[in-house]
C-alpha cells in the first residue's frame, strides 16, 4: 500500500508589483557640461622643471605658471628637467569633463651622478662599499639617484699607500670632481 501525502493546496502568490517610475536624486552639485574647460594643475617632482603642453614650447614650472585651462579631452604634456638633472619625460592623458581641479603629479627619474676622482697615483675607487667602483681620472656613473643632491660614500686605494675615506656630495645629471691627496704606507705597516 502506497502512503501519500495529501496534496498542498495551491497558493496564489502575489503579482509582482510593477516598477515604479524612479526619479533622479536631486544633486546640490550643479551638471556639469562635458565640453566646458578645466583648469589643470600640476604638481612635479621636483619642482625645477619646464612644462609643454600640446606641443607649445615648454615654459618654467613656478608662481607664474602653475596650471592651464583644457578642454576634456586626450592632451600631452612634456616635462624637461632644469640643469640636465632629470630624464625628460612627454606623456597623454585625457583629461576629463569636471568642475574642480584636475592635478597633474608627475615624478620624473633623475639623471646619474658623475665621480671623477684626482689622485697622484693610480687607484681604484669604491662608491657606498661597492655598489659602484671605477678608477682614478675616469668618471664613475652613480645611478638611481632619488634626490637631486645626495651624499655617497668613497674609498679610494692605492697599492702603497693607505686608504682613504670620505664623503662626496654628488648631484644628479652633474660630474663633481674630487682631489684626495695619498698617504704613503709607512714601511713595516
Amino acid at each position: 500500500m502506497l502512503f501519500r501525502s495529501p496534496a498542498k493546496p495551491a497558493v496564489a502568490e502575489p503579482a509582482p508589483e510593477a516598477p515604479r517610475a524612479r526619479t533622479a536624486a536631486r544633486s546640490s552639485e550643479p551638471a556639469v557640461d562635458a565640453s566646458a574647460p578645466r583648469r589643470v594643475t600640476f604638481n612635479p617632482s621636483p619642482a625645477n622643471v619646464a612644462i609643454g603642453v600640446d606641443g607649445d614650447a615648454p615654459r618654467d614650472f613656478g608662481p607664474s605658471f602653475r596650471e592651464v585651462v583644457l578642454t576634456p579631452g586626450v592632451h600631452r604634456f612634456k616635462f624637461v628637467g632644469a640643469h640636465d638633472c632629470c630624464i625628460d619625460e612627454e606623456i597623454t592623458l585625457r583629461i576629463p569633463p569636471g568642475a574642480e581641479p584636475f592635478p597633474i603629479v608627475q615624478k620624473l627619474k633623475f639623471r646619474p651622478a658623475g665621480l671623477y676622482v684626482v689622485t697622484a697615483a693610480p687607484a681604484n675607487v669604491l662608491v657606498d662599499g661597492g655598489a659602484y667602483s671605477g678608477r682614478t681620472r675616469s668618471v664613475i656613473e652613480v645611478r638611481d639617484m632619488a634626490q637631486l643632491t645626495e651624499t655617497h660614500q668613497i674609498r679610494i686605494s692605492a697599492e702603497g699607500h693607505e686608504d682613504e675615506v670620505r664623503d662626496v656630495r654628488l648631484q644628479a645629471g652633474q660630474v663633481v670632481t674630487v682631489d684626495v691627496e695619498m698617504r704613503k704606507r709607512e714601511q713595516g705597516s
